[in-house]
C-alpha cells in the first residue's frame, strides 16, 4: 500500500497493490485518533482518492483494514 503525495496538499491517493491483503475499509485519523474520514472499499479497487482540503496542516494516519490485517500509514498535510 502506498500513500502519496507525502507531504500532501488537498488530496491523497491510496494505492492498493494486488499483492496486498484485500482491504475492506480505510480511515483517516488525526494525531488525537479522531476519525475524520472512513470509507468501505469496493472489491478490486486499486486506487482511492481522499479529499483532505478541509483538514488543517499536521500529521495524519491512514488505517487500512482487511479481514485479518490492519496497517497504519503516516502522512503530513501542508
Amino acid at each position: 500500500i502506498r500513500i502519496y503525495p507525502n507531504p500532501a496538499g488537498n488530496m491523497i491517493r491510496i494505492d492498493i497493490q494486488p499483492s496486498d491483503h484485500q482491504v475492506d475499509r480505510i480511515s483517516v485519523t488525526n494525531a488525537a485518533r479522531q476519525v475524520l474520514f472512513e470509507q468501505r472499499i469496493k472489491e478490486g479497487s486499486v486506487i482511492e482518492s481522499v479529499d483532505i482540503s478541509d483538514f488543517p496542516a499536521g500529521v495524519y494516519f491512514v488505517k487500512t483494514i482487511s479481514k485479518d490485517h490492519v496497517s497504519v500509514f503516516r502522512f503530513q498535510k501542508i
